[in-house]
């Protein structure tokens, strides 16, 4: 729980529920495509990107229910200074729905644009709580530069710093956003 700590005067494990709340049925609604096609990868044997999406999402969410359920499963190591366990309810919530912008369209080749007021909810959310977003967006072979640069020119509209992250298509040379901030 980055920058979350005492917001409104609320302990840890009070924000650890508001965030399991708000945060589970925008992974389970607005990411059931993405999971279901997470579980159809697996049991076609047919490993691809919504496999690595449904991964990430699965375990950040998974992590923090246990975190929230039974902090007392996790070692010292885990645990913040004042001893309370961090979720990420939140950065699952953000990553299905950034998958979800074409979705919205109809399509998984839809517009993008379509969207952006789901994101841009998601950007109050997090501001609200004191998180503030930076966007590393992936860019993937079917991506069109149009609409990558859209994405980048709603973000900054919104004054969220975002780059465009080549690591997928480009392997650890496209990585090169992680060593230098925005």
């Amino acid at each position: 729980m980055v920058g979350i700590h005492d917001l409104f005067g609320l302990q840890p494990r009070t924000l650890g529920w508001i965030q399991f709340v708000l945060g589970t049925p925008v992974v389970l609604w607005v990411g059931w495509p993405i999971l279901r096609k997470f579980w159809l990868s697996l049991t076609h044997r047919a490993l691809n990107m919504y496999t690595l999406i449904g991964l990430g999402v699965g375990l950040a969410y998974l992590f923090s229910l246990a975190a929230v359920l039974a902090p007392g499963w996790f070692p010292q190591e885990f645990r913040e200074h004042d001893g309370a366990v961090g979720t990420y309810f939140e950065a699952a919530a953000v990553i299905v729905t950034l998958k979800a912008l074409r979705a919205q369209g109809g399509s998984p080749d839809g517009p993008v644009d379509l969207g952006f007021p789901n994101l841009a909810r998601h950007f109050d959310n997090l501001k609200r709580w004191g998180v503030t977003p930076v966007i590393a967006l992936n860019r993937f072979p079917t991506d069109t530069d149009a609409d990558l640069d859209l994405v980048l020119q709603y973000c900054r509209t919104l004054n969220v710093e975002a780059a465009i992250c080549e690591g997928y298509t480009k392997g650890g040379a496209g990585m090169e956003i992680g060593r230098a901030p925005l």
